[in-house]
Formats: structure tokens, sequence, C-alpha cells
């Protein structure tokens, strides 16, 4: 059966369309037709196939192949949103969010399979003696073929990107030059959401190549307190105590040079101290190298090249005077 675009209902609250997909749709169409139709329920409202819709529209054509679905409200969502997860139309960092949403859905359908939910009746002594229906990860991972570890990791990852990642995410992932994985993602979702949003300003003004480079650069500016006198400064026109002449990079370097000294003295007042650190975490380091990515950022390629040969040299003296302390 066929059915005008143009009488469709689509209603609000669904994911953003992906224009390269739809274009990748519309050449599959153009060439061996629409294989799968999309869904409407009875007042035709679509239940699934809005990229398929949008491509037809992009071929100029006006009707779409459809079926009917007996689905209302929730069901007809989740069948929507399992839709997508099986075609796999989604990138994997959004697959997080329709997998959150799906989770709402169905534990308020299957109220008895969330944690804690499952309060039984007086027969039973206030538990049943067997939950009737999957829990939501076991419903999920069968119906989509995706393991139960991929739609934990992928909800957690949505739990802790904030909005303006997100969009960065995409941002990169629809440059062909360049490949956002998982790991990038993952990466992106550690930092606090202050840091993420600065490295999001980063990507989305085109002054970061990638995540990593973001989130250096995040690093060096996520110093609010020094941001503040800064603009106050500006501002007023007077020097806050302590202040540091220079342009805004140089005030920033000295500031995480105070911060590592700080992090340092904490450090070594550390009774349980390890042998080994965790690079990625110690403050010593973090700070450090924050300061060093700044100041060699400044003087350009050749100067940095240089410093990175001088510090090889330096630190195999620094660990041997280190040792004798």
């Amino acid at each position: 059966m066929k059915i005008k675009i143009s009488e469709i209902k689509i209603g609000k609250g669904r994911r953003p369309i992906d224009l390269e997909y739809v274009k990748e749709l519309a050449g599959s169409i153009k060439d061996v037709g629409l294989l799968n139709a999309i869904s409407l329920t009875e007042d035709k409202t679509l239940i699934a196939g809005q990229h398929r819709i949008e491509a037809h529209k992009l071929l100029g054509l006006t009707e779409i192949d459809y079926t009917i679905s007996n689905l209302t409200g929730k069901k007809a969502r989740l069948a929507e949103i399992d839709e997508n997860l099986i075609r796999n139309e989604v990138a994997f960092y959004d697959r997080g969010d329709l997998l959150l949403e799906r989770k709402a859905i169905y534990e308020s359908l299957h109220p008895e399979t969330k944690k804690g939910g499952d309060r039984g009746n007086q027969h039973t002594g206030g538990k049943t003696t067997e939950c009737r229906s999957a829990t939501f990860t076991n419903d999920t991972a069968n119906k989509t073929g995706v393991s139960k570890r991929t739609i934990e990791r992928e909800m957690e990852l949505a739990k802790k990107l904030t909005p303006e990642a997100k969009e960065a995410i995409r941002k990169l992932d629809k440059d062909e030059e360049k490949d956002v994985t998982k790991k990038d993602a993952f990466k992106l979702a550690s930092a606090s959401p202050e840091r993420q949003k600065i490295a999001a300003e980063f990507i989305e003004k085109g002054e970061a190549k990638d995540i990593d480079e973001a989130l250096e650069d995040a690093f060096i500016y996520d110093n609010s307190k020094t941001r503040r006198r800064i603009a106050e400064y500006k501002k007023t026109g007077v020097k806050p105590k302590d202040w540091i002449d220079g342009s805004d990079d140089e005030i920033l370097a000295k500031s995480y040079e105070k911060d590592a000294r700080l992090a340092a003295g904490k450090q070594g007042n550390d009774k349980k101290a390890k042998s080994t650190i965790n690079a990625d975490k110690d403050p010593v380091i973090e700070t450090t190298l924050g300061c060093l990515k700044l100041m060699i950022k400044t003087r350009g390629k050749d100067y940095m090249i240089a410093v990175c040969k001088s510090l090889k040299t330096e630190l195999s003296k620094l660990i041997s005077w280190a040792e004798k302390q």
C-alpha cells in the first residue's frame, strides 16, 4: 500500500535526521526501490521510517509504501526504537540515548523487571515466585543482537556525555577524514561537565582537530579562578594581588605552574604514595604537562621539538636525583 507523504503525522522528540544516511538511502531506493515499508499507526502517525521518508523527498517522490501497525503509545515508540537499533541506523554515540529511552519505556510497561520493583502479592509473601518478563538488558540483547555489555556501556556513555559534547562528536564524525571511536568518546565522557563544555567549544570553533587535542586545550583553559581574575582585571583595570603581567596564555601557564607546585607538595606529604602512579590522573603530571603544552604551543613546532629532546635527557637526571632524596 502507498500513502501520500504529506498525510503522514510525525511526532515530536524524534532523533535528528542524518543527512548523509538519507543520501545513501536515496541512492539505494533509486537503484533497487524501497525494500522495507515504513510503519504507521491507524491514525497515520509514523512509528518507524523517518529516514526513508526523507530519502523519498530527496528523490522528489510524493508517495511511499507503508504498513499499518496496531501498536499505539509507548509500545509504538518501543517498536520504533527497536527497528532503529536492529537496522543499525544509529551511530554509537546516539544509541545510548535510544537505549536509555527504551529502558524507561520497557520498565514502565514491565515494572516487575525494575530493580526493587518486584513487590509480589499477599500469597507470595511480598515477592513473586518468578519474574514474568525478561529484564531490560536481556530483552534488548535478544531483540537487537547486541551484547549486554555493549548495551550497558553505551547507556553509561550517554549518561556521562553532556549535550555539547555529543554535538561536538557528531561534528567530528561528519568529517570523512576523522574517525571518532568509542574510546575517544569515553575519554571525553570521563572529563567533568565543565571541561566537556570547554572541549566542545574548541571542536565547534575548529580550533581542535580531535578529541585528544580538545581535552588538552580544555585542561589548559579550565581554570575558572584564573579566568575570573583575568576578566576582572580587564573590566576594572585593577591588578589583583600576586598578578602576573603577560598575555592570557602566559598568565594561565603561570597559574598552572603554581598548581603544579601545590600538587607536588600535597603528593610529597602523602605517606601512602606509590612508586608507580597513574599518569592520566596524577595531579603533578597533569598540571605540569598542561603548562608545558601551553608554552610549547605558543612558541611553535621547532621549539616544541627542542624542548622534548631536552626533557628526554633531563628526566633521566631528575630520576637519579629523586632516588637519592
